[in-house]
């Protein structure tokens, strides 16, 4: 009789776990048109499993709420720890569970995938359109350029689910991510139950680094195995390392005084932007040596490949630092860009913010409105300020005492996942600067422009 009066519990719990309540896609007609706006929407689902669903069944999970309650999990009391297991079988929320072949999982994974995949070509055309928008006599050998890159984008599947390859992939929670280095845009599977306005924002970013102001500026080549951007940022191409007898170059880089959305860049410098700052030569040679310093490999003997990059960029960063300024100088031993800088991340939310512009424009108007709401769950539901705390708090109060040092605790409740960091801007910044500057989300939304926001065409 205990045994079926906790599964009852547990089937109540999941019940109201993943039936959120209603969040209506309105910001409310003349409120401002920013973040925290957004985030009152869906105040009433912040402890929710689930913060938002549409009517086609589209979720937005809240894993700021199921990540911080996974991170607890030896510490959770009985009851609570019962309740989440209940939860731990979708595979596109734990997606480990992919490891499994178990039919239903793989199936449910491939038809969001094959979802996804319809969306990326979509996306694809629609980049292409407003690239064409912008040519003219004086840039059209660049947009074609731009355009043969974005065309020859392709998706990559993730090729293991243990929750080491996932975090080292960066799927711990609804990502994506652009790889240079082979030309390839890969989709974690959290977010695959998403609204389509969710991802094709998502893919709509990702592709935009395709054609970043660093990753342009480089020769599109082509090897017998695949489409590669091979460059180490701010480091001349070592000879020896280059096969030339099965590498071609394919699509020439854009000189950055000739990028056509040159304008664009020097506008999300500016306080009414995002406002980027771009480091100085001085700023990224200290950086260099610093980790040189700090690798413990500073002198001529054997040392680790990611040190040799590093010595090769301090070496040529001279003479590349106006075609590079804008680059992240974080590289693997791979030599591959390990993470996109500040510019990049905000010009990819730049392209994004356009390409959904000008995708609404083919939409009625309760179609775009949903649309417009819909593209920023990702950001919403990782960092709303106005009700993450009060989750952590909610979280804290089902711990067994005792369980785990008070000091993990207060790591967990200082933890902040809306502020700049050193290559994204804070989705405060992205959602209310970029996204709502943009006049057709403003007319979609009916919300009111700030006087401090320009929108950077």
């Amino acid at each position: 009789m205990q045994a079926e009066a906790l599964m009852q519990q547990i089937a109540d719990f999941q019940k109201t776990m993943n039936n959120p309540n209603a969040a209506v896609c309105d910001l409310g007609s003349g409120q401002d048109c920013d973040f925290n706006t957004y985030c009152k929407v869906f105040s009433g689902n912040r402890k929710n499993a689930v913060l938002y669903e549409n009517a086609q069944g589209q979720k937005m999970m809240n894993f700021n709420v199921l990540s911080t309650y996974d991170l607890f999990s030896p510490c959770l009391d009985d009851e609570t720890a019962n309740k989440m297991k209940a939860l731990e079988t979708d595979p596109l929320v734990f997606p480990e569970l992919l490891q499994s072949q178990r039919s239903d999982y793989q199936e449910k994974y491939k038809t969001q995938l094959e979802r996804a995949s319809g969306i990326f070509r979509d996306v694809k055309a629609q980049i292409v359109d407003v690239l064409k928008q912008r040519r003219s006599s004086a840039n059209s050998k660049e947009i074609d350029a731009m355009i043969a890159r974005v065309q020859s984008v392709e998706m990559s599947a993730l090729k293991s689910f243990s929750v080491q390859a996932l975090a080292e992939a960066g799927c711990d929670l609804p990502n994506a991510f652009y790889e240079p280095a082979d030309h390839t845009l890969t989709l974690c599977p959290q977010i695959l139950s998403a609204p389509d306005a969710s991802i094709y924002m998502t893919l709509a970013h990702e592709i935009g680094h395709s054609i970043d102001p660093c990753v342009v500026s480089q020769n599109l080549e082509k090897t017998k195995d695949t489409t590669k951007y091979p460059f180490t940022p701010f480091a001349n191409v070592d000879p020896d390392f280059v096969d030339h007898k099965n590498q071609t170059s394919i699509v020439s880089g854009v000189i950055p005084d000739k990028n056509p959305f040159d304008s664009v860049i020097q506008c999300l410098q500016s306080p009414q932007s995002v406002e980027v700052h771009l480091p100085s030569l001085v700023e990224l040679k200290a950086n260099l040596r610093k980790q040189i310093q700090e690798s413990g490999f500073s002198g001529d003997s054997e040392e680790d490949p990611t040190v040799t990059i590093l010595k090769r960029q301090l070496r040529d960063i001279d003479s590349n630092y106006k075609k590079m300024g804008y680059c992240s100088i974080s590289t693997d031993e791979d030599g591959k860009d390990s993470d996109h800088s500040y510019m990049q991340e905000s010009f990819a939310d730049w392209i994004s913010s356009k390409v959904l512009a000008a995708k609404l424009s083919g939409m009625d108007s309760a179609r775009s409105k949903s649309w417009a709401f819909e593209s920023q769950l990702i950001g919403l539901q990782l960092s709303c300020p106005a009700f993450t705390a009060d989750q952590k708090e909610a979280i804290v109060s089902h711990l067994s005492p005792g369980a785990c040092k008070t000091t993990k605790i207060q790591n967990i409740l200082m933890r902040d996942d809306n502020k700049d960091s050193a290559d994204h801007p804070a989705w405060t910044k992205r959602v209310s600067k970029i996204f709502l500057a943009q006049p057709a989300l403003q007319k979609a939304l009916q919300c009111k422009p700030s006087a401090n926001v320009k929108a950077c065409n």
